[in-house]
This record gives C-alpha cells, sequence and structure tokens, in this order.
C-alpha cells in the first residue's frame, strides 16, 4: 500500500501523463490489498516461529501516511471518528467489500453485468481506509513510545491531519512521545537537526485547531532548537 501511494503521489495533476489513480483506485485487486491490510492490522502479517507478528510502529505509521496520501478515507464530517469502536468495524467492513466485490464478479461472469460496470464497492472501500487510519490511530496508543521513530510519529500525526480523521489523543501521544524523545538525545548529546519532524506536528495542532496544552510543551523545544542547534534552519 505505501508503494502505491508513493506511485500516486509522484503526479502533480489528475490530467498528468501517466497519473493512473482513478484506475488504480477503482481496481477491485487493489479494494482486495485494502481488505488485507486491513485484516492484517488486527491479526498480524509476518508469521515468526508459527506466530503471527502484529503491526509495529513502522507499520502503522507506513500504512495511516499511504491511506492519507491516496486521499481516499472519507473525514470526519461524513463518518465520524471513533477511535475505540475502529478495530470491532474493521473486519466487518473489509468482509463488506470482499463480498460486493466477489458477488460483482459472478455476475460479470455470467454475463449479468457488463464487464466496465461501476465499481459500487468504493464507498464502502472509502469508510474501510478511514477505519485503518483510525485503528492505526488507536494501536499506536497501546506501543511504548520508544517503538517509533521520530519521522514515524510525525508521519502518523500527519496522516490523520490530511485525511482529516484527527484524533486528540492521538497528537497528544505524539507530542509527548517525540518530547521524551528529544529529551533523551539531549542527556546523550546527540544533535536533533531534523527540522521537519519538529514542524509537522506543530503544523498539524494548528491546521486542525486542536488544542489541549500540548503545543505550550511542544513551542518551547522548537525555540531552543532553532536558538542552540547550528544548522536546524539550514
Amino acid at each position: 500500500v505505501h508503494r502505491v501511494a508513493k506511485h500516486v503521489s509522484r503526479y502533480q495533476s489528475r490530467d498528468e501523463e501517466g497519473n493512473n489513480r482513478a484506475r488504480i483506485l477503482s481496481d477491485p485487486r487493489f479494494a482486495l490489498l485494502i481488505c488485507s491490510t486491513a485484516e492484517a492490522m488486527l491479526d498480524g502479517a509476518e508469521v515468526i516461529k508459527g506466530v503471527r507478528k502484529p503491526f509495529g510502529a513502522r507499520e502503522l505509521s507506513n500504512v495511516a501516511w499511504a491511506i492519507a496520501k491516496l486521499n481516499i478515507a472519507p473525514p470526519d464530517t461524513a463518518m465520524a471518528v471513533d477511535t475505540d469502536k475502529a478495530e470491532d468495524f474493521l473486519r466487518e467492513k473489509s468482509k463488506e467489500v470482499r463480498s460486493t466485490i466477489f458477488d460483482i464478479a459472478k455476475k460479470k461472469a455470467a454475463g449479468e453485468a457488463s464487464p466496465s460496470g461501476p465499481s459500487s464497492w468504493i464507498p464502502a472501500l472509502s469508510q474501510l481506509c478511514g477505519l485503518i487510519i483510525d485503528a492505526a490511530g488507536l494501536k499506536s496508543l497501546n506501543l511504548d513510545p520508544r517503538q517509533f521513530q521520530q519521522q514515524e510519529l510525525s508521519n502518523l500525526m500527519w496522516a490523520l491531519t490530511t485525511a482529516k480523521r484527527p484524533d486528540e489523543r492521538v497528537f497528544d501521544f505524539v507530542v509527548e512521545s517525540i518530547v521524551l524523545s528529544s529529551q533523551s538525545k539531549n542527556n546523550r548529546k546527540e544533535q536533533m537537526l531534523m527540522p521537519q519532524e519538529w514542524s509537522i506536528p506543530l503544523y498539524c495542532l494548528a491546521k486542525t485547531g486542536i488544542s489541549s496544552g500540548r503545543e505550550e510543551v511542544l513551542l518551547p523545544f522548537v525555540k531552543e532548537l532553532m536558538d542552540n542547534e547550528p544548522g536546524f534552519l539550514e
């Protein structure tokens, strides 16, 4: 999913030559890939010693980033964010998408539907993508913040903002984790020349209008970096 999103995001305009985003998103194979991704978030994907490994920090942030980049998930004004129940609905919605695709395939095989007929699973697929982003946020809350790289935290927050499905608890988690990470690096005398990773959370807080006081924690760290870290603004 991450690779598909990177391919699609190469193009600046939908009319640009080579941009096949619409064809990709309406392809039933893409929908089935999203279904498999949703199910892997619940059940794990990689099998190690007979046990399925659950999604970790990198997988969760990558999937959320990809869904947001594809611009297919509904905003919270169209489908409310309910992070706590996202996992409960994830498998059900995935089954709905799969069932719709297989029903259409049977009708096409029997000559009861046009081979070029509409992709009627798209609305359910969009909802599934929204649930994936919500579930990624919920699962991240249950991980140790030290499992995340700072880029992964920023990507997660960017994904929720870009998809217009922000969650205050996830934002709090990201900011708190970034601050703790910076304190740890500062104690080890490591440089923190990562302006993009610092600016993205501030942008997300401003863009969404979410204010829980976390910006008051984050801003002093960024100001200190700007003042004291040579090369931070380069």
